[in-house]
């Protein structure tokens, strides 16, 4: 093996195929695939560079992947005190979440110091394609900011442009936890201003409902201070600042020792110059608050910037990718399928059919995974552009039926289809609904096992077309549920899968679902199977103004 190029189990040395490896050879990621057994069967050169360890190897194609982490252990490459307590159920916990990578990425920290975030999914054979890529300087921006915010003595917290919580430190939890998820992230502001209004601060009188509603019209405005009398007798004040990309940071400073003083001078009639002094240390404290919000803004700042290049260059790289790779990959599909089909004559011997059958299935998969890369970077990047067409829904679904049946039969797995025997009429974007169905399916399929037994099912009630996919397999624990639709990966480095049928992610799923402003359920429980539904309002759009709209809605962003 070749320390200056990638491998591949079983592949032509054609040259349009060896472009494809050298380009992903050229990429500053490293990318590996293994087969149902969890065997390695490609990597490119950054993957061999980014565990060192693995130079030890003298080959690494045909390796289990327990084997590579082994090696990494051996070699003394991951850090953490609980990898060097417990070796063997660090392994386990990481081969579980590698069953399921509807968890998000993995995000390993090296002795070196390196931090490597890890993207793995499901492809439509079985096998698993992982992503790893150095977020070291990511890593250490973001940790930087966030160790400022939580070394600050106020009660700090981050909001979005929707107004949830993103980020607080432990002086605001201290401050406004009544219960454990009371401010955890994602809580909408008016939530937590709710729990303030009914537990902890003195609504002066008023209804804790007009208090909230007063405290939110405040919180919108570019710039507020205010104070707020907790009910065991301490003073704070609230100052609170909108940011440039729309969110507000929230800043509570304990100034109990300032208002006991004024209302003590106040109840013994100082001088005019003990309230001259009073308001020259309020005017103190508001200049240094303003210092450190300049400093956080700062830092937010930089990682923002950190965020927005690695985006572009992503983007720029996987156009590039549909340029030059789409077409040699399609000559290479065309021409293979001539040979191994003999459309102009005999080959002469066997072995060459069977060749080209393996020239063929290798250059699909490649195409499948670099559309995938594309269709994922879209979503991720906002810029997915809907284009709703009219669908026969019931030979919507058959076609798709037709598409995973020889994926149901390898797996003896009986499918059932109910759909209305009527013609019933559907408005969506039929690409991006087809994936979500034959996404859901093929993970049916594969989650059901043999012998089991999968249903298919649609409805349209109240312009509502329901679409749902149910199967008697393993099913999903509770505790997973509230997790499989969480997207994975919304920063700048999240790797989604996707590809013409099946390797989506659930959370890929869901985005494609919501932008036909639609939503999606799940009903499961171990051992009894899972119901998944998705529900899409139907009404007939001018595709080209929708294009429009969701481009603009995109740019905006």
């Amino acid at each position: 093996m070749s320390p200056t190029s990638g491998s591949f189990a079983n592949t032509s040395s054609d040259d349009a195929c060896r472009r494809i490896v050298d380009a992903l050879d050229a990429l500053r990621i490293g990318v590996a695939m293994y087969d149902r057994g969890d065997r390695l069967t490609y990597y490119n050169t950054h993957f061999q560079y980014i565990f060192r360890s693995f130079g030890l190897l003298d080959d690494l194609i045909g390796i289990e992947f327990r084997e590579l982490l082994m090696c990494k252990l051996n070699a003394g490459e991951i850090a953490g005190p609980h990898v060097v307590a417990d070796p063997e159920g660090w392994i386990e916990r990481r081969l579980a979440r590698r069953r399921n990578p509807t968890h998000g990425p993995i995000e390993e920290r090296l002795t070196d110091g390196r931090w490597i975030r890890i993207s793995e999914r499901t492809l439509k054979d079985g096998g698993t394609i992982s992503i790893y890529t150095d977020i070291t300087g990511a890593k250490s921006d973001s940790q930087g900011f966030e160790d400022a915010v939580e070394g600050s003595t106020d009660a700090l917290a981050f909001w979005d442009q929707n107004d949830r919580l993103v980020l607080r430190n432990s002086a605001f939890i201290e401050l406004f936890s009544v219960v454990d998820d009371d401010v955890a992230p994602a809580t909408l502001c008016q939530d937590v201003f709710d729990v303030a209004a009914r537990h902890l601060f003195d609504t002066e009188g008023d209804d804790p409902a007009s208090w909230v509603a007063e405290r939110h019209k405040l919180h919108l405005l570019p710039q507020h201070q205010e104070v707020w009398r907790h009910r065991d007798g301490r003073w704070f004040l609230v100052d609170e600042h909108r940011l440039r990309d729309g969110g507000v940071v929230t800043r509570l400073s304990d100034v109990s020792a300032i208002k006991e003083n004024e209302l003590a001078m106040i109840e013994r009639g100082t001088t005019l110059a003990g309230t001259v002094h009073q308001l020259e240390m309020s005017k103190w404290i508001f200049e240094r608050q303003a210092a450190e919000h300049v400093e956080a803004l700062e830092e937010l700042s930089r990682a923002k910037a950190a965020v927005e290049e690695a985006s572009a260059s992503r983007s720029q790289f996987l156009s590039i990718i549909s340029h030059e790779l789409r077409t040699p990959m399609n000559a290479i599909i065309g021409f293979s399928e001539i040979l191994k089909r003999e459309l102009l004559g005999p080959l002469g011997t066997e072995k060459y059919v069977e060749y080209a059958d393996d020239i063929y299935s290798s250059a699909r998969h490649l195409l499948s995974l670099i559309n995938d890369l594309l269709d994922m970077s879209k979503v991720d990047a906002g810029k997915w552009q809907l284009k709703r067409n009219q669908i026969d829904v019931s030979a919507f679904i058959y076609s798709c039926y037709r598409i995973i049946a020889e994926q149901a039969t390898s797996y003896h797995v009986q499918v059932e289809i109910d759909v209305p025997e009527d013609r019933v009429v559907a408005y969506v974007d039929e690409r991006a609904i087809r994936q979500v169905l034959l996404n859901l399916l093929s993970n049916a399929i594969k989650f059901t096992g043999d012998g089991g037994k999968l249903k298919v099912s649609a409805a349209l009630d109240d312009d509502i077309l329901m679409i749902s996919v149910a199967d008697d397999g393993v099913g999903i624990s509770s505790q997973d549920q509230a997790r499989v639709f969480r997207p994975f990966e919304q920063g700048e480095n999240n790797l989604d899968r996707t590809h013409e049928g099946t390797g989506l992610g659930l959370a890929l799923c869901k985005s494609l679902v919501e932008l036909h402003k639609g939503h999606i359920e799940l009903e499961s429980e171990e051992g009894q199977g899972t119901t998944i539904t998705f529900y899409l309002p139907q009404e007939p759009i001018d595709s080209d103004r929708e294009g429009r709209a969701t481009e603009e809605m995109a740019q905006a962003g």
